[in-house]
């Protein structure tokens, strides 16, 4: 792809970090973060090599599980080249155009490039392969975030069946979507499902609450996410209330920081009989003079 102007370039690297952001992960626009200020520092670490493609290998692994849902593949058929199926799939299912980026970022590996060969010395930095990396990026999160509503409407179709019909493919699912970021597929089931799917929530997200932000470009601010699950806990805790409460107790034992978390907490427990309630508030109250 043609180069741009200093700006334009600017704006498309924002793009990409807050495409990343809000339909793969806070995780993954960290790693891109990291991986530019790394390629763009002409004084860095003699691996910077090593360094950038390993932080492109995350963010590649975090788009992989998070476009599973919409271009998913046969897993046992390709056990021998994982990846190449993977990326045929995304290719497939995004209809990815045949851009000379789009072509090497399949042929090529990103587990050489963040390697050394056997005892060598870290080889030196390329920065048109890593342009190359970020070409084919801007395209996926392009073509992703136009499809997105496949994965909404997916959820959807989810979300008509029973929990037991769903089965593992609900878990499987819950984990591969992003649990921070704006305008989640996340943040879309938590607000459609009812209470059948209290105990469908998988514990890994149970046990990743969002903390505080920092607003970029203005350093001393913070931004404090909203929680999907912890408002879907509030919404059920009338219907559930003694499971709700154990699903918050859990979570309390992780010492969550983010102050609307808590908020969502106390709307929960204020629908639960006393003898509950006065056991979160001991546990807060813990929290608090900890």
């Amino acid at each position: 792809m043609a180069r741009s102007s200093p700006v334009d370039q600017d704006r498309r690297l924002n793009r990409i970090e807050d495409r990343l952001s809000t339909l793969i992960g806070a995780g993954a626009a960290t790693f891109f973060r990291d991986a530019l200020q790394l390629a763009g520092d002409s004084q860095g670490p003699e691996a910077k090599t090593n360094l950038v493609w390993h932080l492109a290998r995350e963010i590649e692994s975090a788009i992989f599980q998070a476009l599973n849902p919409v271009a998913p593949f046969d897993e046992e058929a390709n056990k021998d080249h994982m990846r190449a199926g993977q990326v045929a799939a995304i290719r497939e299912k995004l209809e990815l155009p045949e851009l000379d980026c789009i072509v090497q970022w399949q042929r090529g590996s990103l587990h050489e490039r963040a390697h050394r060969s056997n005892l060598g010395k870290p080889r030196s930095f390329e920065p048109k392969e890593w342009d190359v990396f970020v070409d084919a990026l801007d395209i996926v999160l392009d073509r992703f975030e136009a499809r997105y509503q496949r994965m909404l409407d997916r959820l959807d179709e989810l979300l008509a069946m029973t929990p037991a019909r769903a089965g593992k493919e609900t878990k499987k699912l819950l984990t591969a979507l992003p649990p921070t970021g704006r305008a989640t597929a996340l943040g879309h089931f938590f607000a459609h499902a009812d209470d059948r799917w209290l105990n469908v929530i998988p514990q890994a997200l149970l046990q990743d609450p969002p903390e505080a932000e920092p607003v970029r470009g203005q350093p001393g601010y913070i931004t404090l996410p909203s929680w999907p699950i912890s408002r879907y806990l509030a919404r059920t805790a009338i219907a559930r209330p003694t499971q709700v409460h154990q699903k918050i107790m859990e979570i309390m034992a992780g010492h969550p920081s983010n102050p609307t978390i808590h908020a969502d907490f106390a709307d929960a427990e204020l629908q639960m009989p006393g003898e509950l309630m006065a056991q979160w508030a001991r546990s807060e109250a813990d929290g608090l003079f900890a």
